[in-house]
């Protein structure tokens, strides 16, 4: 029998790394389990514990399959993750060697138990965008105050709701007690739910406070969903006055700039009026993250879609600081909208071929607007 070679360990941006021949095994500074990579897959595990699966298909087109984990396979997984510790060489370096001694404390059972604490802390965190997948989510709301997008089934059964700062108090102690020693690790904060910046200004001012009061080791740098259509009765100042307070980034669902697409999609407003508010959250500073959607219907509609989309964000003075994100669309499961929306749209392609769709639109806008074009699934949000 051939003896076991010791698996080499290193500190790797604030998580230990574990190295055989073929698998990196990645645990965060407290211990626990993160990514395992062995050839082209990859198992991560999510903040409530479960375990994703992800499976390159096509490099060209980023096409990607994401399964859940069936809970007796994770099991098994979590277990041999931490059984490998026990052939892992002493790192020379002290850092290394106690992170390792911490990863090593953990057990498949009280790893389970932690990640219940996300239950406890969190309804669930339906989407994110690219760029906060290291912030901390705060749920400042629940829910959408509008909720009626037929494409949409992220907040269906959820009720919109502003929490109170009793209530607001209680959410980050416990996202505290989830995080621990994680939360240094965290590049700032995302407001969440949906179009959180439908709130009061006062209010959004008052909430990042306690934030910022609560878990101070997170650096005070806020971003935030909204939507077009609520900017009627934002003040410049406003906007401005939480910018200085900290909010650096707003994200946009425009989906499209096509005025019959949004009409079948039920986004209120115009493409033009949609301009607009970016246009003024723009004058108020802020860097911009704007969602477009592709991979809806066919032929005219579709090809009306692209070229509206591209005529609406060259009219507004995004720059190199903003983002525009081009999201292949996804069937929403639980919208009661959907099989009727489907129909009405002719025809929805697979998703790899959305996925071509989207390689085509980033091609094409990155040709002529200053701010940078990419692609954003929805399916790799893994919170």
């Amino acid at each position: 029998m051939t003896a076991q070679l010791p698996q080499a360990t290193r500190i790797v941006k604030h998580s230990l790394q574990l190295w055989s021949a073929d698998t990196v095994t990645t645990f965060d500074r407290t211990g626990r389990f993160v990514r395992l990579v062995k050839g082209s897959q990859v198992v991560r595990r999510k903040l409530n514990g479960h375990l994703v699966r992800v499976t390159e298909v096509n490099r060209e087109n980023h096409s990607r399959i994401y399964e859940a984990v069936a809970e007796e396979e994770a099991n098994s997984i979590v277990e041999a993750v931490y059984k490998s510790l026990d052939t892992a060489a002493k790192p020379t370096d002290e850092l290394a060697a106690e992170w390792l001694r911490r990863a090593r404390a953990w057990t498949p059972e009280t790893l389970k138990a932690d990640g219940e604490k996300f239950s406890q802390a969190y309804l669930p965190v339906s989407i994110l965008p690219p760029g906060e997948y290291q912030s901390v989510v705060v749920q400042i709301t629940e829910g959408c105050s509008y909720n009626r997008c037929r494409f949409c089934d992220f907040y269906r059964n959820r009720p919109f709701h502003v929490k109170n700062e009793t209530q607001l108090r209680g959410h980050l102690h416990q996202i505290r007690e989830l995080f621990g020693l994680r939360l240094q690790d965290r590049t700032g904060f995302f407001l969440g739910d949906g179009n959180a910046l439908v709130i009061a200004p006062n209010r959004l001012q008052s909430a990042m406070a306690v934030t910022v009061q609560e878990l101070p080791e997170v650096p005070a740098q806020f971003s935030i969903f909204m939507d077009t259509f609520n900017m009627g009765n934002k003040l410049t100042e406003d906007l401005q006055e939480l910018r200085r307070h900290g909010l650096e980034t707003v994200y946009v669902g425009l989906e499209s700039g096509y005025n019959p697409m949004r009409e079948l999609l039920r986004k209120p407003g115009t493409g033009a009026q949609a301009a607009q508010s970016i246009v003024r959250l723009k004058e108020a500073g802020f860097r911009i993250g704007v969602m477009v959607m592709v991979g809806m219907g066919h032929g005219e509609l579709a090809g009306q879609h692209l070229a509206h989309t591209r005529e609406i964000l060259e009219s507004i003075p995004l720059d190199a600081r903003d983002m525009i994100f081009v999201s292949p669309f996804v069937e929403p499961e639980d919208s009661p909208d959907w099989p009727q929306l489907k129909a009405e749209l002719q025809s929805v392609v697979s998703y790899s071929q959305r996925l071509t769709e989207a390689q085509r639109w980033i091609h094409l806008l990155n040709r002529t607007l200053p701010a940078k074009v990419t692609l954003y699934s929805v399916l790799e949000h893994l919170y």
